[in-house]
């Protein structure tokens, strides 16, 4: 499951707290993210879990 299923959070204060840059940014990644887990995606978004559970 990913993360903007996980949480109602708007992308803004997701982005804020990861340092991912803007609001845009987190949106680019979890559409990757919903692509094939072959994609390039699916590495930053195992790392982004993993900022996510510490």
């Amino acid at each position: 499951m990913g993360m903007k299923q996980e949480t109602d959070a708007p992308n803004g204060w997701l982005a804020e707290r990861l340092k991912m840059g803007s609001a845009t940014r987190v949106s680019q990644v979890v559409g990757a993210v919903a692509r094939p887990p072959t994609s390039p995606a699916a590495e930053i978004f195992k790392q982004l879990s993993e900022r996510l559970a510490t």
